[in-house]
């Protein structure tokens, strides 16, 4: 499969990567079924440059392939993620946040949805306090919550800065059960 192959040109933990896929392929054939029915996002983490909206591209495309999300956009031949960024979950006024979030994510139905820089939802400032803290933790709650209400009709990969993942999958108790993977 051409997915799979673009998979190992990138510099991202090939390994991890590949065993991923793998693990991917095994357990979708053993149990389709209870495969489709559970948590199958995830986090890849890396430094700069590494490839991390590639290999979204090219999971988006396999994905695609496996019929686990129905909804894969396709430009100049290649898989294309839909890409969100930490600002556009936040609103401007307190109490827009969630539903703004909520919107995303319907949007994001039947599709793969990348979060780039996901860390950013809640990371804190140099004063120690950001002043959209609370409106990115609210946006992680909503995340977690609608990730647990429509379980297996989307994807969702959240990539950035291996240090700076960790402390956003700590960040909500139920992300890390919900977004179970990291590459």
């Amino acid at each position: 499969m051409q997915a799979i192959d673009n998979l190992i040109r990138y510099s991202l933990g090939r390994l991890n990567l590949l065993t991923f896929v793998h693990t991917l392929l095994v357990q979708f054939l053993d149990t389709p079924l209870s495969f489709v029915q559970g948590y199958q996002h995830l986090m890849l983490v890396g430094p700069p440059g590494s490839g991390k909206s590639q290999y979204s591209n090219v999971l988006a495309q396999l994905y695609g392939a496996l019929c686990i999300v129905a909804d894969v956009d396709i430009k100049d031949g290649v898989a294309r993620v839909k890409e969100k960024f930490p600002s556009d979950f936040i609103a401007t006024y307190v109490g827009q946040t969630a539903p703004q979030t909520r919107d995303i994510l319907v949007q994001s139905l039947e599709k793969v949805l990348l979060i780039d820089e996901a860390y950013g939802l809640t990371e804190t400032g140099s004063s120690g306090k950001n002043k959209d803290d609370s409106y990115g933790h609210e946006a992680v709650n909503e995340i977690v919550s609608f990730l647990s209400t429509h379980m297996g009709q989307m994807i969702v990969i959240a990539a950035g800065y291996k240090e700076e993942m960790v402390k956003f999958r700590t960040s909500n108790v139920g992300l890390a059960r919900r977004i179970p993977r990291v590459i």
